[in-house]
């Protein structure tokens, strides 16, 4: 960015020296603006502002402003219209007619031309280069097209009542025709004044028979016509070199010679310096102009390239087996040298290789080789024409390396699979070449075979599987060969059948009903008055009938008698009876009481005491208790005169498992911890947490934190309380360790230094430290213990040290630190108080001195004190006395004080006064 912006204020400075000798350049000031085409001279000239017509031949005045029905519009659709083209700049434009028929010596006579006149705001300087430049663009609905557009420069104004060709000799001419109608083309040059002209005349100053014309018959406005735009002329201070040609390639040393070069760019990027050296080597591959910026002009140079060495042959290429390849190099006018020693322009290859050619043009040399492969042959093969069997697959693969495939039916991978009759065919490319094969395949049908959907039998039952084929042969599950075979046991059956060498098979499942029988229960008796026995013979997606018709899985019993049911599934139908009584007795009153939650560690007693009761629990054990301490699930039954009761509880032990986790085990110091209850709890819910810290701190929140303000380890502790009162605590030793507190610290030597040469040492006194970072204030760092470091421009520096431990524990300090300017001084040994241009005073340049204490005195050949100062910016004019002094040597002494070293020092020497 500082690189930018010196280029472009280099850039600009000289624009403000450099004077435009052309009043308004780009016709933007003017008195009036005509809607049609210019008529006569005086019409131009009342027009425009400093511009006139030198001749009868009317130049026209073209402006953005003009509604576009005018035939001076820039955008003209008027039917008179030359052509479309905005200005370069600005909103106006003029234009020349360069060839053509017109008025004369009669109607239609040939040498037609128009000029453009404006006098300069000052003469030209006799013996002075100057440059000159203007853009013009060519009116694209003109029939024809031409060069000889030049600039001419008089001494004397020009008003000449013709309207053919001005018989002088341009200082600038363009010999090329100009056809671009689209863009702006430049047309500039350089020239010496050898008169004081006044006047600049633009135009064509040749007659017909030396102008080159190229006709458009498509176009319908007569003649060569050509807007203009953005005319300038200026002195040059410097000299460069001329224009030349070269080959393409041929390094090429280009020269300026001046004193206040400012540097070297492109015409592409005139922004942009790219050399501000007065010698530039350069190596253009195409034409290209160079420009040259000094403080007081701008000069232009072009060198043009013959030849072109870009890709004569094309680019290296891999070309398929068997196919040929034609180099041929079109290049008028030239001689050529192939790698076998042929001349032709052209050459066939047909076979791998490096193929170079040598071309001879313009006194330019250029070769270029290009490297031919060739795919190697790949053979592709589907196989013959072949027959499968109904349903059987048959994949083609066409597999060939790097290659890619197209298949009949657009598919692309290598491989193809076959489940019908057809033709088939692919076509296999590998590095664009191109190779086919195709295949015919047939069916052969399979035999009908079919066992049946999958089935159920009910027990004892079987079922014949036939898979009957005319002229077939068979194979079951069991190696059985015949037609059929009989299924009578659950299980998978399958047969393949072979018929015409193609084999099919089929398979069947059969299982039997799962329901083998149906038990109501052996004969009971219901205990207590008014009880009932449910009787269950569910079965899934069975079929119900009791005795007494009802229909239901489930049967209630509540009276003496004898109760059957027949159970229906898959068509298989089975039965079962029982004999109910009605003796009643009474149950036993007893209960084990509700499902219960015990703290861990802790145990139950379970009591059914029952008068003339018999007991058994889970664990076979016959007594009226059972004392519990593990968990799960405890019944028993309590059988009180053949009439049993039973109950069932579920013990379950709460199991506190207190834990947590911290932010960070080892900390800075001092350092908040954050905590985090990790407790769980198998059933329930925790509902208070102490924390002991260790460090006089305690808390009761779930997740609690705590400062840590002395370097040591603490042992932390947490007792956790359930919902029903278990309590339950864990304590981990060395939980958190504080590191020692981190100090940063350090000095310098020396305390000042120079920029550019002082080498500071840093010395680090940080403590409990291992890592640094220093941040000397200019942009750069360094992690070294002990660094040093040379600032390259003066100032006040702020050096930052931040220290830090493995944990990233941390402290910064900083100092300040001044760094002086490097001393500097300049006095030049000539000048030149002429009155002309630069140099007119004597002026030094000092840097790192104290300009409080400085003087200069300057001396004749008599040794008189002609001139003197104390301020270092102040300039001597070569005046004593107010009157100029002679030309010739003075002696000068210099005294100032270094502010770095402290000391006076002295200086001497000697300027030539020229004039």
């Amino acid at each position: 960015m500082k690189i930018m912006l010196l280029i472009w204020t280099l850039f600009f400075s000289f624009i403000g020296i450099s004077q435009n000798l052309v009043p308004n350049p780009s016709f933007e000031n003017y008195n009036s603006l005509p809607c049609s085409f210019v008529l006569s001279q005086a019409g131009f000239n009342n027009a425009m502002i400093d511009w006139m017509m030198p001749t009868y031949g009317t130049s026209d005045i073209f402006s953005t402003t003009l509604a576009t029905s005018c035939y001076s519009a820039a955008l003209s659709i008027n039917t008179d219209a030359i052509g479309q083209q905005l200005p370069r700049t600005g909103n106006i434009m003029s234009m020349v007619n360069t060839y053509g028929l017109g008025c004369g010596t009669g109607t239609g006579a040939p040498d037609y031309r128009e000029y453009l006149e404006v006098p300069l705001i000052s003469p030209l300087v006799l013996g002075t280069t100057y440059y000159a430049e203007m853009y013009v663009s060519h009116a694209e609905y003109s029939t024809e097209k031409s060069n000889n557009i030049g600039m001419y420069f008089s001494n004397t104004l020009i008003n000449s009542p013709i309207c053919s060709q001005l018989n002088f000799t341009p200082q600038v001419n363009e010999t090329a025709v100009i056809a671009d109608g689209v863009n702006w083309v430049k047309i500039s040059g350089t020239f010496v004044a050898t008169t004081a002209a006044e006047y600049l005349i633009i135009g064509n100053f040749f007659d017909d028979a030396n102008t080159i014309f190229i006709s458009d018959t498509t176009q319908n406005v007569a003649n060569a016509r050509y807007f203009v735009d953005d005319v300038s002329v200026v002195a040059q201070c410097s000299t460069v070199s001329m224009d030349t040609t070269i080959c393409a390639n041929q390094p090429l040393t280009l020269f300026v010679n001046t004193d206040s070069l400012i540097g070297w760019a492109l015409d592409t990027a005139p922004g942009i310096i790219v050399s501000t050296d007065t010698l530039f080597n350069v190596s253009p591959v195409a034409t290209t102009t160079y420009l040259v910026y000094s403080n007081c002009d701008t000069n232009a140079v072009t060198i043009t390239v013959n030849g072109n060495t870009s890709n004569l042959l094309g680019s290296d290429t891999t070309l398929c087996f068997g196919e040929l390849l034609n180099l041929e190099v079109t290049a008028v006018n030239s001689n050529y040298l192939w790698h076998d020693g042929s001349v032709d322009s052209s050459y066939v290859v047909s076979q791998p290789g490096t193929f170079w050619v040598e071309v001879s043009d313009n006194n330019c040399t250029y070769v270029d080789s290009v490297t031919v492969n060739y795919t190697p042959f790949f053979n592709v093969n589907l196989g013959p024409d072949t027959t499968i069997c109904e349903l059987d697959t048959l994949w083609l693969d066409a597999s060939v390396l790097n290659a890619n495939y197209l298949w009949h039916d657009g598919a692309t991978s290598a491989t193809f699979e076959v489940l019908q009759q057809g033709d088939y065919w692919v076509e296999v490319t590998v590095n664009g070449c191109k190779n086919v094969d195709s295949i015919t395949v047939n069916l052969t049908p399979l035999p009908t075979i079919d066992l049946g959907n999958d089935t159920t039998l009910c027990v004892n039952t079987s079922l014949l599987l036939d898979a009957s084929n005319v002229n077939a042969s068979y194979l079951w599950q069991n190696n059985a060969v015949t037609a059929t075979i009989t299924a009578s046991q659950q299980g998978v059956y399958w047969v393949e059948v072979t018929k015409n060498n193609c084999v099919f098979s089929d398979s069947i499942f059969i299982s039997y009903n799962p329901i083998s029988s149906i038990d109501l229960g052996n004969d009971t008796v219901i205990c207590t008055l008014g009880n009932t026995i449910q009787l269950d013979a569910t079965f899934p997606n069975a079929t119900y009938l009791w005795q007494d018709g009802a229909v239901g899985p489930l049967y209630t019993a509540n009276q003496q008698g004898v109760y059957w049911v027949q159970v229906t599934l898959d068509n298989c139908s089975f039965t079962d009876s029982i004999e109910i009584d009605t003796s009643f007795y009474t149950l036993p009153s007893m209960t084990l009481g509700n499902d219960t939650i015990i703290c861990q560690g802790e145990s139950i007693l379970l009591d059914v005491s029952t008068i003339n009761a018999t007991y058994l629990w889970q664990d076979n054990s016959v007594n009226a208790s059972l004392s519990v301490n593990t968990p799960g699930i405890f019944y028993v039954d309590v059988n009180f005169n053949g009439c049993v009761k039973s109950d069932t509880i579920q013990i379950v032990y709460q199991n506190l498992n207190p834990n947590f986790s911290l932010q960070k085990a080892s900390v800075c110091f001092p350092q908040q911890v954050n905590f985090f209850n990790q407790s769980t709890v198998n059933i329930g819910s925790i509902d208070s947490w102490y924390w002991n810290f260790d460090n006089n701190d305690f808390s009761v929140i779930e997740n609690p934190s705590s400062t840590f303000n002395h370097s040591a380890t603490y042992d932390l502790s947490l007792r956790v309380t359930s919902n029903i009162g278990c309590v339950k605590t864990i304590t981990i030793p060395w939980m958190v360790e504080v590191e020692p507190e981190v100090k940063s610290n350090f000095n310098f030597s020396p305390n000042e230094g120079v920029a550019g040469e002082t080498d500071i040492s840093f010395f680090n006194l940080s403590s409990n430290s291992d890592q640094f970072l220093w941040d000397f204030g200019d942009n750069t760092i360094s992690t070294a213990m002990n660094p040093t470091h040379i600032f390259e421009q003066e100032g006040n520096y702020t050096i930052i040290l931040i220290s830090l431990n493995e944990l990233g524990c941390s402290d910064t300090t900083s100092y300040s630190l001044t760094v002086g300017a490097p001393m500097s001084i300049f006095v030049p040994n000539v000048f030149t108080p002429n009155g002309q241009g630069s140099n007119q005073e004597w002026r030094f340049d000092v840097l790192g001195i104290d300009i409080y204490d400085f003087s200069v005195l300057l001396f004749n050949r008599w040794g008189e004190v002609i001139w003197e100062s104390r301020n270092p910016n102040a300039g001597w004019d070569g005046v004593y006395n107010g009157t100029p002094v002679n030309a010739g040597v003075y002696v000068w002494r210099m005294e100032f004080t270094s502010p770095t070293k402290n000391e006076k020092q002295i200086l001497n020497g000697h300027v030539t006064l020229l004039r």
